[in-house]
């Protein structure tokens, strides 16, 4: 082989070592030319020795950065750089600094929680011991038909409409008269308080008081119904005397006022025996004069029998003063031993 011929197969070898993937040195220059800044952008800035183990994001140059992004990666990065700097040239320093902050954290977080939650001064609860006992405000005065009426109590019928539903009413049988359910609860529990104080009335005085039972309380709309029951009649005719003549406030608590007697019930009690004395009923139907009749202010209104036998006490204990006083009697009666007016002179008794 000529030496022409040999060169030509060398140039040959060295284009398809070339092809292969080797580097050339014109593709070496194509490459290196961004790198070398031949479009005006800066370099990285080599880090030092010292900062080889810093994070990316400390390494990372930030110059080709958004302004945002410098103003607030920067002074992280520098911060991070001397922190990392001061850790590797002054350690003891380092941590004494760390420990500093770290007590200086902790006292100003109890600051803040000692400045929002602790109170100026100590509060007292109502179950501690030795703490003062609120004084008791004074309550304000109510009107005792008001407090008598209750919360849920039915409005105030005016007179008119009372009269009218009177008349109503008046005459249909009392198992027809519709029932409304306020007005019948708060009367029966009146009606309660009214049998007790006649009960009370009737045997003042009195040993033992005989045994009245109420049962059968029955309110609606003008009228009440309940039945008085007891061994002994004349306990029940007491009793319903003074129920008649109940009064509050100084006025007649009834509009009407009816008794009847009525039959036993056919079912008695199981401890009943057929020794006992038998029970006797009377029904008593009332009606009310007003919707605000004062449960507090009930009072029994002495009989006309009564009255006149106090009359009669009170004269006689007054005769008695004005003899014990000096012989003087009231005017129009003659004094004890003188002779009746008109009687001729001399009539009178003799001292001998």
């Amino acid at each position: 082989m000529s030496d022409d011929e040999r060169e030509a197969d060398e140039a040959v070898d060295d284009e398809a070592v070339d092809d292969e993937g080797g580097a050339t040195p014109a593709a070496e220059a194509s490459e290196a030319a961004p790198a070398s800044g031949a479009s005006g952008a800066p370099r990285p800035v080599e880090p030092s020795a010292l900062d080889d183990d810093l994070p990316y994001w400390v390494r990372v140059d930030l110059r080709g950065a958004p302004l945002r992004g410098r103003l607030l990666l920067r002074p992280l990065q520098l911060g991070y750089r001397w922190m990392h700097r001061a850790r590797r040239q002054w350690p003891v320093a380092y941590a004494v600094a760390q420990l500093l902050i770290a007590l200086s954290l902790t006292g100003a977080a109890l600051g803040v929680h000692w400045w929002l939650n602790v109170p100026d001064h100590i509060a007292e609860k109502p179950g501690d011991q030795g703490a003062k006992t609120p004084k008791a405000k004074p309550r304000a005065k109510q009107n005792p038909r008001a407090r008598n009426r209750g919360r849920s109590a039915l409005p105030e019928r005016t007179p008119d409409e009372l009269e009218e539903q009177w008349r109503q009413f008046e005459g249909q049988p009392f198992e027809d008269e519709p029932t409304q359910a306020l007005w019948a609860r708060r009367h029966q529990a009146l009606i309660n308080r009214a049998v007790v104080t006649a009960r009370r009335h009737a045997f003042e005085g009195a040993p033992e008081q005989l045994r009245v039972v109420l049962s059968d309380t029955k309110c609606h709309t003008v009228r009440c119904r309940f039945t008085l029951r007891s061994q002994y009649p004349q306990a029940i005719d007491a009793v319903t005397d003074a129920l008649a003549r109940l009064e509050a406030e100084g006025a007649q608590v009834w509009r009407s006022f009816e008794t009847a007697s009525v039959p036993a019930p056919a079912t008695t009690s199981p401890s009943r025996t057929a020794a006992d004395e038998p029970e006797h009923y009377v029904q008593v139907t009332v009606a009310f004069r007003t919707d605000d009749t004062d449960s507090r202010g009930l009072t029994i209104r002495p009989s006309d029998d009564q009255g006149e036998q106090d009359e009669e006490n009170e004269q006689d204990e007054e005769n008695e003063e004005n003899e014990e006083a000096g012989g003087e009697t009231p005017s129009g009666e003659a004094p004890s031993g003188a002779p009746p007016s008109g009687a001729p002179p001399g009539s009178g008794h003799s001292g001998t």
